[in-house]
């Protein structure tokens, strides 16, 4: 019977070794070029938010959302911006607030990477029973839930 402690180790392990494969060069790679994109991660990052969690983000609420420094988002939104992933908005209400928002053509990058995460989602569960899947995908979402403040 194992203790909570040695279940908790498990799981430290477990999630390092899953982060760890999801940022492997090699791993983002195989996605960018299954979607026939060329985005590094963070920049991925980015266009991501933007699409799914809501219409408009100042620079600031960006870098708190990302955890990093307002620098390194706007040094990435001019990237994203030059490939025409996204754009600048200027407030109606406050004229030295600028709002991001992605484009079109951002949102079909981010539709494209996310087919592509998917595709390797669906290789790594292939093999498993539907049971496994569904007890695996339910216990996840409890345990992300749980983590939540």
């Amino acid at each position: 019977m194992s203790s909570l402690k040695t279940d908790v180790d498990r799981l430290d392990e477990a999630l390092i070794s899953l982060f760890q494969h999801l940022k492997r060069p090699a791993n983002w790679a195989e996605i960018t070029a299954t979607a026939g994109v060329i985005l590094d991660r963070p920049s991925s990052g980015i266009v991501h938010i933007l699409c799914n969690k809501g219409a408009r983000f100042t620079l600031n609420d960006l870098a708190e959302k990302l955890g990093v420094e307002a620098p390194t988002v706007t040094r990435k939104t001019q990237q994203l911006e030059k490939q025409g992933l996204v754009r600048r908005s200027k407030s109606t209400d406050d004229r030295r607030s600028v709002y991001l928002e992605v484009t079109d053509k951002g949102r079909n990058i981010n539709r494209q990477i996310r087919l592509a995460r998917r595709k390797l989602s669906e290789k790594a569960l292939k093999q498993w029973t539907i049971e496994d899947r569904s007890k695996f995908i339910d216990l996840f979402e409890k345990y992300v839930d749980s983590l939540k403040p």
